[in-house]
Parts: C-alpha cells; sequence; structure tokens
C-alpha cells in the first residue's frame, strides 16, 4: 500500500478559477514544443492553436427525450468517471425554500425504486470506485467512479437514484439533521462565514448568489417531502441534464442502457427541460461600494477579503481577469505575496481566486493578517494591484510564467479522467458548447501586458468593491468598518504619492538581482528531453548508487510529459526531542526558499517562471525535499534542487517570516474544530512520545532556532548515506544517471560521517482507558475522536487494519451507515489507520449537536465490537477490500503518488512492491485476520476518547 505517513505541508503555486478548473480537468492538451524552454514562449502566441489536441473534444449525444451525453473514451484508463450535471442550484430557489438544491443533492443517497439507503454508494465502492456530489449557486454535480467491469451495473444504480429517489418523511426528517451538523460545522470555521456574509454584502439578499447554498436553519424546516417531490420534478428533468462519461467504456453500450431509460422518461417528463441555463440577474446591493463586512469571532488570526465584481465567465475579460489573479497572488513570487509577506511582513499568507460563473462575478483578494495588521495590510493590497494600472504593468516573465504553469498544470492533470469529464460537463451546462474551454485556455494564454492593465483599471474600482474581515473575538476593538472604509479609500487615493519612493526601491532590488545572477551557474538550453531511452516495465524500479552510499530510484513511464522528484531522509517529528518539537517544520519551510547562491526572490522566480515546484516537507518518520514539473524543465529544476539538497541558505529573514507563518497556523488551529480535536486526541493517545508534541512545536521551542541551529541540525540530519531520491514520471533514464551523481559528488565528499538517527521508544500500550474533554465558547457542535495505537509499516496486519477502516469509514461503510444515513446523527464520520515505524494511530472520528454525544460513543463502540467479536460480513468485506484496491491503483496514476511511495518503501527498508503485488496481499486477507486485528487492536481497554464541544462533559 502507498504509505500514508507523511503530512506533507507543501507551499505550491495555486491557480484558481476557471482556468483552474480546466487545467484541473486534465487531458486537454498535448506539449510538442521541440524548442529549449528559455525561448519556448518567443514565438508562443502563434503556435499555442497548435498545442491543443483535437481527439480530445468529447463525442456528443442530445438523447430526444433524455439528457444530452458527452463521451470521452479513453480504453486505456484504469476506471470509468460518470457525471450528471444539473442546472439547480441557489439560482432556481425561491426565498422560503432556499437551500432545497443541496437538500436535493443529500436525498439522492437516501435510495430510490431499486435502491436502498446507502446501496449507490455500496455498489460504487464494491467496484473499487466512489461516489459524490456538490451544489454550487448555479449547478448541482454527481460524480461517480467506476471500474470497467462492473460500470454498466453502476450506471444503472445512478440513472435510478437521480430520476426516481424516494422522498420518505422519516428519511427527510434525519436527512434534515444531518444538514444542520453540516451548516454547524461549516459557519464554526471564520473563513466560511465571512465569505457567507461578504457574498450576502456583495450580490444583496435578494438576489440568487447571495443566498446560502446550505439554507438558513428557518427555511430548512419549511422543506419536506411534499416540497423535494415537487422540485425534483420541476427542475430534474432529464432532457435538461448533461451526462459526461470519460475512460474505458464501450460509447454503444451506454446508448444503449440510455435508450431503454427513454420511455420512462418521457412517461414521468412529457415536456422537454430547458438545456440553457437560467438568466442570471445583476447584483443588487442595498448599499453603494465600497461595502463592508466586520465580524468578530474565535479565530488565531484575522481574515481579509477584497471582492470585486466582474462579469460572466462568457464575457472577454473573464481569462485576463485570470491572468491578473495569477500575478497578483498565484506563489510566493506573486506580487502580493513578494510584497505583503516577504517585503513588509503585513501578513502570513495571500491569495487571489477569480470566481467565474453564468452570471456576475467575484474577484477576490485576500489573507490572513495579524488584527493590528489589517488596515494598513487592505492599503497595501490595493496600492499592489493599483501599480498593474499606472506604473508597473506586467512583464514578460510574469506572462511567460503565467503560461508555463497553465501548460505544466494541464500536462499533469492529464494523469487522470475524472476532470476531462468534469470540465466538459461544466463547460456544456454553463455555456451550451462542451468545447468552450478549448477557446477559453487559447484566450487566456494569448493575454497580454496591456490587456491585464485595461482590466485592472476597468474592475478594480471602489464602487465595485465588497470588503470583508473576521477579527478574533476581543482583538482590534477599535477597527470597525469606518477605519476599514479608510484604508481602502488610502490605498486608492494614496498610490500616485509612493510612485518616486517605490521607483527608487525597484532600482535598488534590480540591481540586487543581476548581482546575484552572476554568481551563479545557468544552465545551457537544453532540447526537449524525450521519454526514457532505456526500455523498462513501468512496475520495476531502477536502482542506482549515489555518492556517499545514498540511493537514486527511478520508476519511468511513458504517460505525460511530466516528472516528480523526491529526496527523503528518516528523521521527522519522532526523532525530536522535547526541547526540539517543531524542528523540522520549520527547517523544512526555510531550507526550500533559497540557497547559499542564490536568494530567496530570485529562486522563487527562478523555479515558478519553469512552471516548476519544489518544496519541503517534513512527517512524523521522514522529511525532504519535493520537486516537480514538465520533463522539458528537469534539468534546470534538479539543478535548483541539488543546491537546495546541499547548500540551501537558512537565511535569517527567511527563517523569520518561516517562523512567523507557522506559529500563525499553530495559533488559527481552533479554526478547525474537528481538526483541532483530532490533534488533542493524538496528544492523549501518545502522551510523552514525540507523535504526542504538536508537529509545529511551540512558540517558546520555535524560538530557539536560529540560523545556526538550522544549519547544524541540517547538515546532521541530511548525511549522503541515509539519502534516498525518488523519481516517477516520464523523463530520461539515462541523463538522470549520468548527471545527477556529478552534482551531488561535492556535497557528499564534504559531508560529514554517518548520523544514526535517534531511535525513540515505542509508544507504550494503554493499560486503561484515557479521557479528556474540551470546552470551547461558541462551539456549535460536539466533536467525538476515539483512537487506538496501530501498527506500524513492517507489519502484515497493516492490511487488516486498512480493510476495517474502510469496511467502517466510506459512505457505505457500517459506522458512517448507522451514525449519518439511518440515524442522521452527524455530517462528518471517518475512520482511519496510519502507520508508522512505531505504530500508528487508528482514528475514528464524528461530530453530532449537542447531547447526542453518548449516543454516538456508544454506537462507534457498538461496532467495534461487532468487528471485534463477529467479524465482518461478507459483502461489506468484499466492498471493503474492492474499495481500497480501486482507490490504489487511481491514485498510483499520478506520478506524484508513485514518486512518494517509492521513496518511503526505499528509505524505510521495506523493499519494492508493485502495485499488483499490494493487491494480492490485500486479497489475500480474510475475514478471521480482520476479526482478530479488530480484537487485538481495538479492545475498549486500550481506548483514547476526546470530546470538543461547548459544553462540560464528563
Amino acid at each position: 500500500m502507498t504509505l500514508p505517513e507523511e503530512d506533507d505541508t507543501l507551499r505550491s503555486l495555486e491557480v484558481k478559477g476557471f482556468a483552474a478548473f480546466v487545467i484541473g480537468a486534465g487531458g486537454l492538451v498535448v506539449l510538442a514544443w521541440s524548442e529549449p524552454v528559455s525561448i519556448m514562449f518567443k514565438k508562443f502566441p502563434s503556435d499555442i492553436r497548435k498545442a491543443f489536441s483535437e481527439d480530445l473534444k468529447p463525442l456528443v449525444y442530445r438523447m430526444r427525450g433524455g439528457p444530452t451525453c458527452l463521451f470521452l473514451p479513453d480504453s486505456t484508463a484504469p476506471a470509468v468517471s460518470v457525471q450528471a450535471w444539473f442546472r439547480v442550484g441557489s439560482l432556481t430557489e425561491t426565498d422560503p425554500l432556499e437551500g432545497i438544491s443541496h437538500f436535493l443533492e443529500h436525498m439522492i443517497f437516501k435510495g430510490s425504486e431499486n435502491l436502498e439507503v446507502g446501496e449507490l454508494a455500496s455498489m460504487a465502492e464494491s467496484s473499487g470506485g466512489d461516489i459524490n456530489a456538490y451544489t454550487t449557486n448555479e449547478s448541482t454535480h454527481y460524480d461517480l467512479i467506476s471500474m470497467p467491469d462492473k460500470f454498466e451495473g453502476c450506471l444503472e444504480a445512478l440513472l435510478d437514484a437521480l430520476w426516481w429517489p424516494r422522498f420518505g418523511e422519516g428519511e427527510v426528517r434525519q436527512e434534515r439533521q444531518v444538514i444542520l451538523s453540516e451548516f454547524n460545522r461549516t459557519y464554526e470555521q471564520p473563513d466560511q462565514l465571512l465569505q457567507y456574509h461578504l457574498y450576502l454584502e456583495a450580490y444583496g439578499p435578494r438576489h440568487p448568489y447571495g443566498r446560502a447554498i446550505l439554507g438558513t436553519r428557518q427555511t430548512l424546516k419549511n422543506i419536506g417531502a411534499a416540497e423535494l417531490k415537487k422540485y425534483h420534478k420541476q427542475f430534474y428533468t432529464p432532457s435538461s441534464a448533461v451526462l459526461v462519461f470519460a475512460g474505458a467504456f464501450d460509447v454503444p453500450q451506454v446508448k444503449s442502457i440510455l435508450r431503454k431509460r427513454r420511455k420512462h422518461f418521457l412517461t414521468e417528463w412529457p415536456k422537454p427541460g430547458r438545456r440553457k441555463m437560467p438568466k442570471v440577474p445583476l447584483p443588487t446591493p442595498l448599499k453603494a461600494g465600497p461595502r463592508i463586512v466586520v465580524r468578530r469571532g474565535r479565530s488565531g488570526t484575522a481574515h481579509v477579503e477584497l471582492a470585486f465584481e466582474i462579469p460572466p465567465l462568457t464575457h472577454r475579460d473573464a481569462p485576463v481577469l485570470e491572468v491578473l489573479g495569477i500575478v497578483l497572488g498565484a506563489g510566493e513570487s506573486s506580487r502580493l505575496y513578494e510584497h505583503l509577506c516577504m517585503n513588509t511582513s503585513l501578513m502570513f499568507d495571500v491569495s487571489t481566486d477569480v470566481y467565474l460563473s453564468g452570471g456576475p462575478g467575484l474577484f477576490f483578494l485576500g489573507g490572513y493578517a495579524m488584527p493590528e495588521n489589517v488596515e494598513q495590510a487592505i492599503e497595501q493590497i490595493l496600492h499592489v494591484a493599483k501599480q498593474i494600472i499606472e506604473d508597473r504593468p506586467l512583464t514578460s516573465d510574469e506572462l511567460g510564467k503565467v503560461r508555463m504553469n497553465y501548460l505544466t498544470g494541464l500536462e499533469f492533470r492529464r494523469e487522470g479522467m475524472t476532470g476531462r469529464a468534469r470540465v466538459a460537463g461544466y463547460s456544456e451546462l454553463i455555456t451550451g458548447d462542451p468545447n468552450y474551454h478549448l477557446n477559453y485556455m487559447r484566450m487566456l494564454l494569448e493575454v497580454d501586458a496591456n490587456d491585464v492593465s485595461a482590466v485592472a483599471r476597468r474592475y478594480l474600482s471602489p464602487s465595485r468593491l465588497t470588503a470583508g474581515v473576521f477579527f478574533p473575538k476581543g482583538e482590534a476593538p477599535r477597527v470597525g468598518v469606518r477605519r476599514i472604509r479608510n484604508a481602502i479609500w488610502s490605498g486608492f487615493e494614496n498610490h500616485l504619492e509612493r510612485k518616486r519612493n517605490d521607483a527608487n526601491q525597484n532600482q535598488g532590488v534590480a540591481e540586487k538581482s543581476t548581482a546575484s545572477r552572476r554568481t551563479r551557474s545557468v544552465s545551457p538550453q537544453r532540447s526537449y528531453l524525450k521519454n526514457t531511452r532505456r526500455s523498462v516495465a513501468r512496475n520495476t524500479p531502477i536502482e542506482t548508487k549515489l555518492p556517499g552510499g545514498g540511493r537514486l530510484v527511478m520508476l519511468p513511464d511513458s504517460g505525460p510529459p511530466v516528472f516528480s522528484m523526491r529526496a527523503v531522509f528518516l528523521g521527522g517529528q519522532r526523532n525530536e526531542s522535547a526541547r526540539q518539537a517543531g524542528l523540522h517544520a520549520l527547517m523544512m519551510s526555510a531550507a526550500p526558499m533559497a540557497t547559499e547562491r542564490c536568494p530567496s526572490f530570485i529562486h522563487t522566480k527562478e523555479v515558478e517562471g519553469l512552471g516548476a515546484n519544489i518544496d519541503g516537507f517534513s512527517g512524523r518518520n521522514t522529511f525532504g525535499l519535493t520537486a516537480s514539473g514538465l520533463s522539458a524543465v528537469m534539468p534546470e529544476v534538479m539543478e535548483r534542487f541539488v543546491e537546495l539538497l546541499s547548500v540551501p541558505a537558512f537565511d535569517k529573514d527567511d527563517i523569520e517570516f518561516a517562523r512567523a507563518e507557522l506559529n500563525a497556523e499553530r495559533d488559527s488551529e481552533l479554526d478547525d474544530l474537528g481538526q483541532w480535536c483530532r490533534f488533542k486526541g493524538y496528544q492523549l493517545l501518545y502522551g510523552k512520545h514525540p507523535l504526542g508534541r504538536h508537529p509545529l512545536g511551540t512558540t517558546k521551542t520555535m524560538a530557539a532556532f536560529n540560523q545556526r541551529v538550522l544549519r547544524r541540525e541540517w547538515r546532521k540530519r541530511t548525511s549522503p548515506a541515509n539519502l534516498v531520491i525518488a523519481m516517477a514520471g516520464n523523463f530520461d533514464v539515462s541523463y538522470l544517471e549520468e548527471h545527477l551523481p556529478k552534482m551531488l559528488k561535492p556535497w557528499a565528499a564534504s559531508a560529514p560521517p554517518k548520523t544514526p538517527a535517534l531511535q525513540l521508544a515505542t509508544p507504550r500500550s494503554l493499560s486503561r482507558k484515557r479521557f479528556r474533554s474540551y470546552k470551547i465558547d461558541g462551539a456549535s457542535q460536539s466533536h467525538i475522536h476515539m483512537s487506538f495505537l496501530g501498527t506500524t509499516f513492517h507489519d502484515p496486519a497493516r492490511h487488516a487494519l486498512a480493510i476495517i477502516s474502510a469496511a467502517l469509514g466510506s459512505q457505505a461503510g457500517g459506522l458512517f451507515l448507522e451514525l449519518r444515513e439511518k440515524r442522521g446523527l452527524a455530517y462528518d464520520v471517518s475512520v482511519s489507520s496510519y502507520e508508522s515505524l512505531d505504530p500508528g494511530p487508528i482514528s475514528i472520528y464524528a461530530a453530532t449537536s449537542a447531547g447526542m454525544e453518548k449516543l454516538v460513543i456508544d454506537l462507534m463502540r457498538q461496532e467495534l465490537a461487532r468487528v471485534s467479536y463477529k467479524g465482518l460480513g461478507d459483502q461489506e468485506f468484499q466492498r471493503a477490500k474492492s474499495y481500497l484496491i480501486g482507490g490504489l491503483s487511481r491514485a498510483h496514476q499520478r506520478a506524484y503518488t508513485r514518486a512518494a511511495d517509492l521513496a518511503g518503501r526505499f528509505v524505510h527498508g521495506l523493499g519494492w512492491e508493485t502495485l499488483e503485488e499490494t493487491k494480492r496481499q490485500i486479497e489475500r486477507v480474510d475475514t478471521n485476520t480482520v476479526r482478530e486485528a479488530a480484537h487485538y487492536f481495538m479492545k475498549s481497554s486500550k481506548e483514547c476518547l476526546v470530546i470538543v464541544s461547548g459544553n462540560t462533559l464528563k
């Protein structure tokens, strides 16, 4: 199985908006560049149309009286994705029934004329797949994945659930409680609560996009079986739906299944539904801009959002706005990150988002800051944004970064088929053209600096602005609407006064940049790398010795031209003393920022300019670096990767920035009470063992890690003999074998002798139950975490525990069915088992309403007792196996997963195990082994129980 060991916190360039939706789809672009990357974009605009592969357009079948079908067949895919899209959301609701679209989405899983409660999810998981659903302002989307051999049965079940659901009053009452639990969970989180109020203020309470997708407590009471049945009849008309199929399936057979349903479609819905999106009205805010929302509550930091009204997805300015968003806030070389986080330290993190839909959208700028910095942060966000209009237009390097990152994202997403289905379905639903995304991406990649400046001038204005701030309760009490408004006007009005000072500062930065570039060697231009020159089976890794005793392990393939690289050392949280808590987290946050020969602001721009990503990670047992990108840029990325490994700078300013960022993250953990409850559970389970400490340490321990300490610890812990570098994807094996050892040789020669890793005592098994209760003011529900000490990487029982986790915690799992589907006691229910060098945790979690804690805990214990003494039933046992095996197959389509699995297995001394061998090991597990594992590991006497709620519980 894939080692689920590391809680990798990666700082990657995140692209948002419709184009992110497209690159999240995959399979849209086939790159055929033969020029060096450094000159690739000199003739980019004229060649971009040739980069799109026409054969990836879906086959369209508009069935009379039935849904529009889009087919994306791929016989090489390991699975099939079928998605159903409906033009149903807040846009189709009335005020008294606000939230009914989301309510109906839940009821689709509650059985039909031919399906029992939970049977749809059970069929999907028994096929090795999964199913999920989402509701937005304008659409409802169902996504089912299945293995090819059982796809047709899953399709029949999905059609039955979508168009012939049951609406029993008892089921509706129970599901209302589940949705209220989801409601409580959502609005306990500051960012979600702020977003709700911001949308309400920006669009107005009477506008569909101003409504809450979940509804309100009052409107949920108005929704009963009769209302749901009527709404379903009106808006789930088959002829208005879009079905998308992607993967290994037979098109004629799918058409045959659908044609058999046509008679039933026409009987139930004799009148055809509309195949176009309803018209979206213009926003009707109650106030003129700038509109301001200020809220206070439980939070570790202040949340800031500035949202500007923008046109719909189909407007010609939409792709230009996405480019503007990337340049301002995507990645560590973005303008907002550089100015607000690195230069002024006013914010811990920044982000941009472009909400594009069938109606008016919103352009978001924001992030997290200390409460006392909010006013100045808002002023500076607007200052940086206005620079694009007045005196600092986009550079050719910034445009190149945008294009490279989109193309990189497109190639990485070709590793799966679900995203391909998603983007085709959404394009058809919103625009009526399943290929709209192709033209959209062409427009986006041809945007120039003048286009971006013009669009910024058009939309970044006070009249279009709605600003929202969420302050921690009790912090910055004097900062209210008036002072936020003053900061906004200051940001808009004072820009020109700063131009001269900024020009002088930029000149100094440019001079520093030039000097820095002179001190590093730059790779010569290389032609596009062909696929592996050595013919190697995909499941057979190639192992090569590295200088100093390390190992290079490669798993090449002939898939999309992308690679994923991982350098890993033993260490991590389990190798930290109490005084060193958080050491690896800070070390691996600061190490990838710069080298001794290249400062952070140059290094980041170079890497992101290549469309690549280099990050650090630290987990329970290991730490190291990761890198990924297009195969074409692998040599350039590898040089920077090796330089970070050999001579990380640990610059004092970089360390202080990373420390502040991690401290803010730790201080904000109460923003998510579910996650905080899990951490408290692990703390109780492991006690004084390192895995019981916070992975980010404490403010006191973090303060002790200065430049000298980090450089010393890096040199001591990164021994060449302990190094494993894993490589997966489509890359040139011979190039790596020839050049990587040469690059590492100077580092290996100067490194100290091998330092043995600190081997700590294994956590002691519990002699009695342990219990803790935490009262959190304002908590609207109770979070319950039950845990047990599990097993290690080397224990064969790990497969049995994985089967138990799937049998209980998946959507068709016993505990999930009992708590959520049958009793309506919880929205969030999960069961997991993680292995480690030490026994990992077995975790059971649920969030429920106040007063229901005892019942939920009793049901948890009953399910565990059932598995421990009676064992799993044959059907749930086989379903859990199929679910695990199918999930592994899909995950291993990604180069990142294969590289992580490869590195983990070799660094822990487990040796290589093919995916097929892992599947066989899971298949060999029998019901007695599962029952014995449950009885041994999940005894009631070994239980650790934590409850986090608004009340004090015993």
